[in-house]
């Protein structure tokens, strides 16, 4: 279903998104329940990325390795690696590493 993934990657159903094939994910992906990936235009994920359930990511956007996207964030643009984002549109909560 997605373009291309490492292993482990663990996506909890339902998960939704426009073709699959336009998104790449690293090692260690973590996606809770009910997620939308729109993959109009490719889609990037680092390793070691948790998305919360409800989450929303548009289209071209890139997450960066270790990065936490909590639940009900619409990702409009670019994450850093190493943060958490929330919001609508999600922006910079914190770095993960604060997160224990």
């Amino acid at each position: 279903m997605l373009g291309s993934h490492a292993k482990p990657c663990s996506i909890n159903p339902p998960f939704r998104c426009d073709y699959g094939s336009n998104i790449h994910v690293g090692d260690g992906l973590e996606v809770n329940f009910d997620c939308v990936v729109l993959d109009v235009c490719r889609v990037e994920v680092g390793d070691n990325v948790w998305i919360g359930g409800h989450a929303t990511i548009n289209p071209g956007v890139t997450v960066g390795d270790d990065a936490v996207i909590s639940s009900g964030a619409v990702v409009t643009a670019d994450v850093p690696e190493g943060v958490v984002v929330g919001g609508n549109p999600a922006t910079v909560i914190r770095d993960a590493d604060a997160i224990e």
